[in-house]
């Protein structure tokens, strides 16, 4: 086989969690990242000077997801405490904390103006706010177990859910009516789902499922990409709609060419030590989590 000639390199190594790191979110330029760990800590990251980084006040168990808009100021956070938090990164400070969640919230998902959320967990039920006013805008009532993950675009308009269970499929919502527009795939878990910048495709997959390319305007799958051959970390889209990158456990991280459904370019993180990543959203700067807590700050080439 010929060398694979990685199209990223490290550029920074970022310590300071003291256990895995479970969740990462960029600003839309790549220069602030916000982490979420196992160790019950969110740290707000300058990935251009690699400082050490300062750590949000009030956080008290496991981290499940974070959420960044597009400028950097405003984080969302949800943790094993049942609290999902809106924060100013301004003052390092909680503006208001959602009320009315009785579960968990596994997902989580911020349009890029910061002003709508879409929160999904322990209720089987997809909740929309407007933050604007910290209300909830609308309710989706379609899943019946709990939903481990939610996307949305970029402007609001589409929303993408997936529970826990194998007699459901993925949900496509209209995120501005509430309406459900479609349904994808056969009935499986996905672990990793990623749409693109414009709402108009989805990248799902698994450790036991193929990657797979969906139109969401047809409901109708256009590419199928081989699975990982660990637990899928995550995906996202490079360069509009012509490439994928997938990151799985074992540290392997792989850029597929949509066009021709083939493997372009692989690298390694760290072996056996990924758990999650996140890019930016010109696509020239990856941020990976480890298991050791580091977070390893990718340029692209």
């Amino acid at each position: 086989m010929n060398p694979i000639i990685a199209p990223f390199h490290l550029r920074t190594t970022l310590s300071a969690h003291r256990g895995p790191v479970l969740t990462v979110a960029l600003s839309a330029d790549g220069h602030r990242v916000v982490s979420g760990s196992a160790d019950h800590t969110i740290r707000v990251w300058d990935a251009t000077s690699g400082y050490q980084p300062e750590t949000l006040p009030g956080i008290i168990d496991e981290v499940y997801a974070v959420a960044l808009s597009a400028d950097g100021q405003t984080l969302v956070s949800s943790s094993r405490d049942k609290r999902v938090r809106v924060w100013d990164l301004a003052t390092k400070h909680v503006q208001y904390t959602l009320p009315g969640l009785t579960g968990a919230m596994q997902g989580i998902a911020l349009s890029a103006d910061g002003q709508t959320l879409a929160t999904a967990g322990e209720q089987g039920q997809v909740t929309i706010w407007d933050l604007t006013v910290g209300q909830v805008r609308r309710t989706l009532v379609g899943h019946t177990r709990t939903i481990a993950y939610v996307a949305l675009s970029e402007d609001g308009c589409i929303l993408v859910s997936d529970s826990i269970s194998t007699s459901e499929r993925v949900k496509v919502w209209d995120g501005e009516t509430g309406q459900e527009r479609c349904t994808l795939g056969d009935l499986a878990i996905w672990e990793a789902l990623a749409l693109s910048a414009d709402g108009q495709l989805l990248a799902s997959g698994s450790e036991f499922t193929a990657l797979e390319i969906w139109d969401l305007a047809t409901g109708n799958r256009l590419h199928v990409l081989p699975a990982p051959v660990d637990t899928l970390c995550g995906l996202a889209f490079l360069d509009e709609h012509h490439t994928l990158l997938s990151g799985s456990e074992d540290g392997i991280i792989t850029l597929w060419d949509l066009t021709t459904e083939s493997e372009h370019h692989t690298f390694l993180t760290s072996p056996g030590g990924l758990r999650t990543l996140a890019i930016s959203r010109d696509g020239r700067t990856l941020v990976t989590g480890e298991a050791d807590g580091r977070l390893l700050v990718w340029q692209r080439v």
